[in-house]
């Protein structure tokens, strides 16, 4: 299901921005690619590389270890 609030931030950048009530976002990324990195509170942090594709779908998995603390 859509997870609004994950931030999605372009790798050795500033840029980023938060996914929307319907797990929606844009960023605008620089021709040559790069690495985003997908995090959110209680679970794992994703990084994806920045292919040809101009949809990146991420699916994201509970982290137990920070849940713990």
């Amino acid at each position: 299901s859509a997870l609004p609030g994950v931030n999605v931030i372009l790798k050795g950048t500033t840029k980023g921005t938060v996914t929307d009530q319907h797990g929606a976002y844009q960023i605008s990324v620089p021709a040559k690619g790069g690495t985003l990195l997908f995090s959110f509170i209680g679970l794992q942090s994703k990084e994806v590389e920045i292919g040809v594709s101009s949809i990146i779908n991420v699916s994201m998995e509970m982290d137990v270890q920070q849940l713990s603390e």
